[in-house]
């Protein structure tokens, strides 16, 4: 024991003395560093990057002082650089107190060229547009592999899903340059040549089909071409998913997907093995926390009820048509959530809707922001609600549909702001423009027309007392020729949307169209005024008076009588009334509602003219989502001709067509 505590003494002193001469050491040779300094710096092992550009990134100067932690900064910065692919600093003292500092690098190969291998249905400028690197850049393995990365997804979608891509730099000893050799086996195309559903007892596999995109190759469809998409097919199998849980099996897996490829290689066989599970009904339904509104009232609105087949989409559907109905009447501060429960007794969805009603709001202020174009009446104009009337949140959401309908905005964002009063909303209107004017040209070809080509200006959002711009307030201006080998067309249009501050449209037309006909050339020479009326949110009625020179001329001889009766020159002035009804989200995208035009246009009789018929035509188109992404879209058009007083039959240039243009010809009293 005592010899014990003696060591333990002494090391205790042993300790204290290497640590006293090292607070007697370190700062002398700490401050024998500082007080070095840098003589002079070289750069070695560099043959195309020139010593200046090197030199550049180098913080470490001569005459300075020689400071490790700031060579440590130029390694890393020449590292940060790029082109070289390897750095070693090496510090040389001369004499006491000097030191030259010397950076040894070396560089990163330059692209000579590149060349592909064994590629058929692809040329070399097709995979150089993937590769993304060129001859003259940095030798970049990452830039390579990402190419060959898009090269692999360049096959897959024409149907190559066994192609094997690998790559070999080589080097040139004497430049230092690097041929990149790309080595393609594309193997055979491979097409969908069968799709099995398995598991499938209640639901029909061909609906499930039905929702992929991934197709079977078919003979008699050209857009079942049987491609394979690893991404689409990805997205099929969740449209499965979701199309199943549509039809009440909540508990529907995807147990097993097989991909087999068959013998030849070329063909593809999928079979999707699933498990649906139970469907479910939607049981007892209860609204609760409703204070204003009868719960009857409002489960009237839902179409999930009791016995129904229950879906998460369709719950969603519910929940948003009560929400509308509170917002409908300036209830948007309305919390409305629904609660599910599976009831054990009868196997069946319970739903409950709670509601949390709160107050009515007014609008308060309306602002618009964003518009530095658009004057701010064109875009008050369109809106539905007014300040200090209720806030209805489905005619903002309407409002907003309309903005974005004119076509002037990137974006449209309309969302209510707290004020001082609780029952009062500010409207913040944020508009993002867009370029509105338009310049095109093109040019074609059809069997019908032959050469065809086509120049058109127009500006949407036209201003006519803006000089020199010209634009802002919302008036549309367009100019179109159109030319071709049987047929040429020119055309001036414009259009008011709001003439006299009300919503009265009123567009104007100057046309001069000719058309060369197997039988006969035609020459139509006029215009109409145009007037239009919004009755209510979604209802329009037309009026267009046309006035136009019909000329007939180099009639064959062998055509047709009622061609040759025609020969000549007419005038034609006619009236068209119309109503309209639009219910669809947008105009240029629509996903949902629909548009139904009635139009009857009466020509001769008191108009004058020379010729009297009435044509009366149907149009109607409808939109709906089937499920998210997917819409199903209906158009359908009908019409009738007939001739009155002293009219016989109605002329054959303004009869209706089947088939197109130049097919099938109705008769006198001719209906499509």
């Amino acid at each position: 024991m005592l010899n014990l505590k003696n060591n333990i003494g002494i090391y205790r002193w042993t300790t204290w003395i290497i640590l006293f001469g090292l607070t007697l050491i370190l700062p002398i040779t700490a401050g024998a560093g500082r007080n070095k300094s840098v003589t002079a710096i070289e750069i070695t092992g560099n043959r195309r990057i020139s010593t200046d550009a090197i030199l550049l990134r180098i913080k470490t100067r001569p005459g300075e002082p020689y400071r490790l932690e700031d060579v440590n900064a130029d390694l890393k910065r020449l590292h940060e650089w790029g082109p070289l692919s390897s750095i070693e600093v090496k510090s040389e003292e001369l004499t006491d107190g000097e030191v030259t500092v010397i950076f040894a690098v070396e560089e990163k190969p330059i692209v000579k060229k590149i060349v592909f291998e064994g590629n058929r249905e692809y040329d070399d400028d097709d995979l150089l547009e993937e590769i993304k690197i060129t001859a003259g850049d940095i030798l970049s393995h990452t830039k390579i592999n990402e190419g060959i990365a898009a090269i692999y997804k360049l096959y897959e979608d024409d149907g190559y899903y066994q192609t094997k891509i690998n790559y070999e730099i080589k080097l040139d000893p004497d430049s230092g340059e690097a041929i990149v050799y790309i080595n393609i086996d594309e193997g055979h195309k491979i097409r969908v040549k069968d799709i099995s559903i398995l598991g499938a007892t209640q639901l029909d596999p061909d609906d499930i089909l039905g929702v992929m995109e991934t197709h079977a190759q078919s003979l008699f469809s050209i857009l079942h071409t049987g491609r394979f998409k690893e991404d689409e097919f990805k997205l099929d199998l969740e449209r499965i998913i979701m199309y199943c849980r549509s039809q009440g099996y909540l508990d529907m897996k995807i147990l097993d997907v097989e991909n087999t490829i068959r013998g030849d290689g070329t063909g593809l066989d999928i079979t999707i093995t699933i498990s649906e599970g139970k469907q479910y009904h939607a049981g007892t339904v209860r609204i609760v926390g409703n204070e204003n509104f009868p719960a009857e009232d409002l489960e009237a609105l839902l179409p999930l009820k009791m016995g129904a087949v229950f879906s998460p989409e369709a719950l969603r559907t519910d929940t948003k048509t009560i929400r509308d109905f509170y917002f409908s009447r300036g209830y948007i501060d309305a919390d409305i959530r629904s609660h599910t429960i599976l009831n054990q007794k009868t196997e069946q969805m319970d739903i409950t809707y709670s509601i949390q009603e709160k107050e009515i709001s007014y609008i308060n202020r309306i602002d618009i922001t964003g518009n530095t174009i658009t004057r701010d009446i064109v875009i008050r104009r369109e809106l539905s609600v007014k300040p200090g009337g209720l806030f209805n949140g489905v005619k903002v959401e309407r409002s907003r549909e309309r903005l974005q309908n004119l076509g002037f905005f990137q974006r449209v964002e309309i969302y209510p702001i707290p004020t001082a009063e609780e029952s009062k909303k500010d409207l913040v209107v944020r508009l993002e423009e867009k370029k509105t004017g338009e310049f095109m040209f093109g040019v074609g070809y059809s069997s019908m027309d032959d050469f065809i080509g086509f120049i058109e200006i127009g500006q949407g959002n036209f201003d006519l007392f803006n000089p020199p711009y010209f634009v802002g307030d919302g008036q549309k201006m367009k100019i179109r020729a159109e030319f071709g080998s049987s047929k040429s067309n020119y055309e001036l249009s414009f259009v008011e949307p709001w003439m006299f501050g009300i919503p009265l449209s009123f567009g104007v037309d100057l046309y001069r169209r000719t058309r060369t006909w197997d039988d006969y050339e035609e020459q139509r020479l006029g215009g109409d005024i145009r007037l239009r009326k919004r009755l209510t949110t979604f209802t329009q009625m037309g009026l267009t008076y046309t006035l136009e020179n019909v000329d007939i001329y180099d009639v064959d001889d062998y055509a047709d009588w009622s061609i040759q009766s025609e020969e000549g020159t007419n005038w034609i002035s006619s009236l068209t009334p119309s109503l309209t009804r639009d219910t669809r989200d947008s105009y240029l995208v629509p996903t949902r509602g629909m548009k139904n035009t009635l139009s009857s246009q009466v020509a001769g009789g008191v108009l004058g003219g020379d010729k009297d018929f009435i044509k009366t035509t149907f149009y109607t188109s409808a939109y709906y989502s089937i499920f998210k992404g997917y819409i199903f879209g209906f158009r359908y058009r009908a019409g009738t001709a007939q001739p009155y007083d002293d009219t016989d039959i109605v002329p054959v240039y303004e009869r209706f067509y089947l088939g197109g243009a130049n097919t099938i010809r109705g008769d006198r009293k001719s209906v499509v």
